[in-house]
């Protein structure tokens, strides 16, 4: 091999290394705004139609549509469950939630050898955890508010990513196709093959969006609600548990209320509501 191309070969890993370096901070941005575009591009396609073939402007209204339909309202949950957290963070502080309570509780409905390894393992015993627990409950807001550059740093980083996300998701949906076939004749496999490849990357993404995701808002809203009509609080926190939990096939949307009702030795109610939700 020549030196030439030995040299050309370092030179374009160190290049490549450079640039995946440059782009890796982005890395979440770039993600979403792929996701974003394979998801939305039927309806992007339909918006095209609609305007007669201006780019621009299909690409904007597009782009206006994911806001409107998904990353607004998902702003505004993440705002909600983080004000719901807050509060529960202030009840505990105030003593309105006894949490010593909760884990003596806990520690009621577990059985006798888990209490006694707990025992084993605990110098002081399992009152010291306790106390220990509720101390580290009570100092958060100090340690939160300790962080507050931290924080403000971290939402500065947010609005920048976001940012960058909406703007990469607007020359996806103007440029995608011409984009997608630079990327095919670059790629070292035949055009079937990419092809194919392309084609179950698109159906791998939209079915996992389309039938986990949406399946799991739908059971979180609806638990979500429950909770809110049986006094449960704070039900806004359950409903997005339900959706976290839901999207394990091996846990369910019913886990978070089962536990719960365990908890408070409804044993017979917990377990017929753990048995439904693994149905």
């Amino acid at each position: 091999m020549s030196a030439y191309r030995v040299g050309f070969i370092v030179m374009l890993t160190l290049v490549s290394i450079a640039f995946v370096a440059v782009l890796w901070p982005f890395f979440s941005a770039i993600l979403w705004a792929v996701v974003f575009a394979i998801i939305f591009f039927p309806l992007h396609a339909r918006i095209e139609r609609a305007v007669k073939g201006h780019e621009n402007l299909a690409a904007g209204l597009s782009v206006l549509a994911c806001l409107c339909l998904v990353i607004v309202p998902g702003l505004v949950v993440a705002i909600s469950l983080a004000n719901q957290a807050n509060a529960l963070f202030l009840r505990i502080q105030d003593g309105e939630f006894d949490l010593t309570d909760l884990l003596r509780r806990i520690e009621n409905t577990l059985p006798l050898f888990i209490r006694e390894y707990l025992e084993g393992v605990s110098i002081e015993g399992l009152d010291h955890l306790r106390e220990s627990v509720s101390a580290a409950a009570i100092g958060s807001g100090g340690f939160f508010a300790g962080r507050a550059l931290s924080l403000g740093q971290s939402t500065l980083a947010f609005l920048l990513s976001f940012g960058t996300m909406l703007y990469l998701l607007f020359f996806l949906f103007r440029d995608g196709r011409k984009l997608a076939q630079t990327i095919r004749r670059a790629v070292p496999l035949s055009d079937d093959h990419t092809r194919k490849f392309a084609q179950k990357f698109t159906s791998v993404v939209r079915a996992t969006v389309r039938g986990n995701v949406i399946i799991a808002i739908i059971q979180g809203l609806i638990g979500g609600i429950a909770f809110w009509f049986v006094d449960l609080q704070p039900a806004f926190l359950w409903g997005v548990a339900m959706i976290i939990l839901s999207m394990l096939p091996a846990v369910g949307a019913m886990c978070p209320s089962s536990n719960d009702l365990r908890l408070f030795g409804l044993w017979k109610n917990g377990v017929s509501g753990s048995v439904c939700g693994l149905i």
